[in-house]
């Protein structure tokens, strides 16, 4: 019951973020950019993070890739990724 709660505010909050981006982006008050860093030299293309990304920011290609304009910069990839190739 309270994993489901957890992941039930989880969720809200997610919701509550993009929702913000979007009021912010059509006022033209957004950052340029709010996307994580990713170190192609470090990436080994494993994927766990384009598996935890809640709003499939990431995609993988010959190494992982970010979408500046879709990631929310929640930090979710980052604590994943196994060989601390990605940033905030």
């Amino acid at each position: 019951m309270l994993k489901n709660s957890i992941k039930s505010e989880f969720f809200n909050s997610l919701v509550l973020l993009l929702v913000f981006r979007k009021i912010l982006k059509h006022v033209n008050y957004m950052p340029q950019t709010m996307a994580v860093t990713i170190d192609e030299e470090k990436c080994t293309a494993c994927g766990a993070c384009v598996e935890v990304c809640p709003v499939e920011a990431l995609k993988l290609e010959d190494k992982a890739k970010v979408d500046p304009d879709v990631c929310i910069d929640c930090g979710t990839c980052v604590d994943e990724c196994p060989v601390g190739a990605i940033s905030l």
